[in-house]
């Protein structure tokens, strides 16, 4: 009984967080109102505030959930093909990251596109955490600053253009043209 139980509160906690997000992709959390999201749901304000306290709530939670899994597996799996013979290992990466992040995918389409610039950032300096201590860096040079910001904006706005695209590319063909444009340039990359 207990185990349905949990599994009922997860799916409702679920149907919350993906009604949340679904609103967010037209209106900012700020016009977002606990009612709004309760509709689209098909629940109670009761059911609601027994699982969330407000609406950041829902999105901060959804957020943290994110990020443990993009700081465990995301970076480290990216990260495994930048080295010799990486390409090979992009399939592999691409089915861990859909592992991972497969019931997230639209909800870091809202957040990577204007849902909460402030998670863009953490990520972003989550990220640069990741590769100084893959690669040994104590402290960034601020050279090695700018050249991460810049990588990290362009691969940012790769991702997030790719899940508002309704993934027609193969998530393996994403993240090896990730890989080539960090490796090889931009320009390089885009023209084959």
């Amino acid at each position: 009984m207990e185990e349905h139980d949990s599994k009922t509160v997860a799916a409702t906690k679920q149907r919350i967080t993906d009604s949340l997000f679904e609103i967010m992709r037209d209106d900012s959390i700020e016009h977002v109102t606990v009612r709004e999201v309760c509709g689209k749901a098909g629940i109670t304000r009761s059911t609601f505030y027994t699982h969330f306290s407000n609406v950041y709530d829902v999105r901060d939670r959804c957020e943290a959930e994110i990020s443990e899994r993009v700081e465990h597996v995301f970076f480290p799996e990216v990260l495994s093909t930048l080295g010799l013979g990486g390409r090979r290992g992009c399939v592999r990466v691409a089915r861990r990251v859909e592992e991972a992040l497969g019931d997230h995918f639209d909800h870091l389409a809202v957040l990577l596109n204007g849902g909460d610039p402030a998670f863009v950032e953490r990520a972003r300096m989550a990220a640069m955490d990741a590769v100084s201590s893959h690669l040994g860096i104590k402290k960034m040079s601020e050279r090695q600053a700018l050249v991460f910001y810049g990588t990290s904006s362009m691969l940012l706005s790769m991702y997030a253009h790719w899940l508002v695209s309704d993934r027609s590319m193969p998530l393996e063909e994403l993240v090896a043209t990730a890989r080539s444009a960090v490796l090889h340039g931009p320009a390089r990359t885009m023209l084959g």
